[in-house]
């Protein structure tokens, strides 16, 4: 296997998910769009050193290439999947995401976070279990029955002080 290249296993028993989006321009292979729940995300929990991102484009699916509907359909089978993906050039930047309600006519509620998330390898981002519950009731602008959310991004410098 190429250096740029690397291997996904994964077992797809019927009802499971891959749960990534794909795209493809004309003439290229097919590429990660978005990741969300399914087996892939499950990899890259299990194999960070293996982390399928954002950008990366699959090689082959159990021996299948060059045709995208073959590969797409290769990835709907049931059973081993082995899957081959081409690295991207350069990984997306990370962000400190910090989450807040209210505001406006309604005070706001302190911003909890930050939470650092590499959008290139999972396209959503949360809070711990500890900080999810919020008190949306007190939240809500009664008059235009609309309840304020806040998402702040900063993103992470890569450069040493």
């Amino acid at each position: 296997v190429p250096d740029d290249t690397y291997v996904v296993v994964v077992d797809k028993v019927e009802g499971a998910r891959l749960g990534m989006d794909l795209e493809s321009r004309t003439g290229e292979s097919w590429r990660v769009k978005a990741i969300g729940s399914g087996l892939i995300t499950q990899w890259n929990q299990e194999h960070p050193e293996a982390r399928v991102t954002i950008g990366d484009s699959i090689v082959e699916v159990n021996g299948v290439s060059g045709d995208l509907a073959k590969v797409r359909e290769a990835c709907t089978q049931r059973g081993a999947l082995r899957l081959v993906f081409r690295r991207v050039g350069q990984a997306s930047p990370s962000f400190d995401v910090r989450f807040g309600i209210g505001g406006g006519t309604v005070p706001a509620q302190p911003m909890r976070g930050p939470v650092r998330h590499d959008f290139a390898a999972e396209s959503c981002c949360g809070l711990p279990a500890s900080e999810g519950v919020w008190d949306f009731l007190s939240a809500v602008d009664k008059t235009a029955r609309k309840v304020r959310v806040v998402c702040e991004l900063a993103r992470v410098s890569t450069r040493s002080p």
